[in-house]
């Protein structure tokens, strides 16, 4: 099992071995939040075991987005409230039989754990701002001492997609952007009936990662640090930013970008399904 990595004063990471999902832990002397806990039955236990170990007490969860993998939770972690942008916990809830299907295809062993498979995408939304819908802040007592995340809320990998800025540590956590394993990965599944759950229109994926990118911006060129959803963590938040723009945009133009996360596993049938996306688009 993977150990809990401690990356900065208050901060660690657990990775999994499904996909190098990280689930990241922000703590006090007693008091924790977690992000994206995961993904494994038993990493769940593993990773609520090295809580205690710890003597922290969750007071809190942030789900990034609503995708099977981001939306689970343990037993052992209480009954905090679990937050999400409100579109994640809308789509968590409408989706959640198909969410429930992916999660057990992936991990047998969760069929069997009726405990960890009740509380899958049991979310609960932020309170959005009305002057600035992508940039809010987590409720009041939901982080611990020392942390006041800012939410950057966009719709690149899927509509309600959050990041996660701590401008005291300079720390973006990114969820599953800005991998330097993964391609960019916009929502090609974006459907009529997500957009009616929503009550939005449908969504160009590339212009809404574009979007997001823009929005990113700025935090990834302060960061110090960067978190994303799969993959190793990386000083290089604009770099990663910046290749990813590139990126798609040569996708758009019709080019053939070579980018060496195409060697990743599934990445290069990815990046074919995104060039006749793109083809389509035109």
């Amino acid at each position: 099992m993977a150990e809990l990595v401690d990356i900065a004063p208050g901060i660690l990471v657990h990775t999994s071995r499904k996909d190098a999902l990280n689930s990241v832990v922000l703590a006090s002397i007693s008091e924790a939040m977690l992000v994206d806990p995961g993904w494994e039955a038993e990493e769940l236990d593993d990773l609520a075991a090295q809580l205690a170990e710890r003597g922290l007490a969750v007071i809190a969860g942030f789900a990034t987005h609503a995708h099977h993998d981001h939306v689970l939770w343990h037993p052992s972690f209480g009954d905090g409230p679990r937050l999400a942008s409100e579109a994640t916990a809308r789509l968590a809830e409408a989706e959640r039989e198909d969410l429930l299907a992916r999660a057990t295809a992936d991990d047998a062993a969760l069929a069997s754990r009726p405990e960890l498979l009740g509380s899958l995408g049991r979310l609960s939304p932020t309170p959005q701002a009305p002057a600035d819908p992508h940039r809010t802040w987590l409720p009041k007592g939901a982080a611990p001492d020392g942390f006041a995340p800012e939410l950057l809320t966009h719709d690149a990998h899927i509509p309600g997609h959050t990041a996660l800025w701590l401008p005291e540590q300079r720390i973006l956590i990114a969820g599953d952007m800005l991998s330097s394993t993964e391609l960019p990965l916009p929502d090609l599944e974006h459907s009529d009936r997500r957009a009616r759950t929503l009550q939005t229109r449908r969504l160009d994926p590339f212009t809404a990662y574009l979007e997001a990118l823009n929005l990113l911006e700025p935090y990834a060129r302060k960061a110090r640090l960067v978190i994303p959803g799969h993959g190793p963590l990386g000083t290089d938040a604009l770099e990663r930013l910046e290749r990813d723009r590139a990126y798609l945009t040569a996708i758009l133009n019709g080019d053939d970008p070579r980018d060496e996360r195409r060697a990743t596993r599934g990445m290069e049938a990815w990046h074919a399904r995104l060039v006749e996306a793109a083809v389509e688009r035109r």
